[in-house]
């Protein structure tokens, strides 16, 4: 019989670690950015960005998924952005704008799988549309965090990848919860 806590350090809680620890980034990147240390600030990010993509693989691969890995990703993942973007505004790398409507449109994703979860007893994941946001997103961030070098181009992708955000919702709103209200009510 096991132990009790014997099960936190099974080879198949190795992604949910790695969710853990780019939580702990946050604090990290926030920690640089009030220090004015950009550059650190930097590899703290790209770190827990490639935990993210590590997480991710092994739990698919090894079939590794876990309902706290359901939960503890994508809130990493959120945390993570969010921050990052609140630090860029205090140090007026971005405007209020594109803040507000990350922010309001993961509130809105965050309702909405509670939602999908609650009532349908399922997980979104993510499609090649919601794939392509996060990489244009992660490459606006990557350009921000180099205004000195990169300026005005990191503001027009910033853009870009919030307008990609939303539109990539509102994609998963249709496909998860309206298209299967229309077949429900047989329209």
């Amino acid at each position: 019989m096991p132990r009790q806590g014997e099960d936190l350090v099974k080879k198949e809680n190795i992604p949910n670690w790695l969710s853990f620890f780019r939580l702990l980034c946050v604090g990290g990147v926030v920690a640089a950015f009030a220090c004015d240390r950009m550059v650190a600030a930097l590899v703290i990010y790209l770190v827990a960005s490639f935990t993210d993509i590590l997480d991710g693989y092994l739990a698919r691969r090894n079939h590794w998924i876990t309902d706290l890995g359901k939960l503890l990703d994508p809130l990493a993942d959120k945390l993570l952005q969010l921050s990052v973007l609140i630090c860029f505004k205090g140090a007026g790398l971005i405007g209020w704008w594109p803040l507000a409507v990350v922010l309001v449109k993961e509130l809105a994703m965050i309702a909405g799988g509670f939602f999908l979860y609650k009532n349908k007893d399922r997980v979104v994941y993510a499609n090649w549309m919601g794939k392509l946001s996060t990489f244009v997103f992660f490459g606006a961030i990557i350009l921000t965090f180099l205004h000195d070098y990169t300026a005005p181009w990191d503001g027009y992708i910033m853009t870009g990848a919030v307008v990609l955000a939303v539109v990539t919702m509102l994609q998963y709103a249709y496909l998860n919860v309206y298209k299967p209200y229309l077949r429900r009510d047989g329209k």
